[in-house]
């Protein structure tokens, strides 16, 4: 992907940005783990 007329980027955004990503992903593999040692939670 290419994006030609991006000139700058905001790194401390894009930082803020990825950290929620990273909460949020962090966040639904504790869920999937927590789910896989309850047998019969689902």
């Amino acid at each position: 992907m290419s994006l030609p007329e991006l000139r700058h980027v905001n790194v401390r955004h894009l930082s803020e940005v990825m950290d929620s990503v990273f909460m949020l992903l962090g966040g639904i593999y504790s869920w999937l783990v927590e789910m896989d040692q309850n047998d019969g939670y689902y």
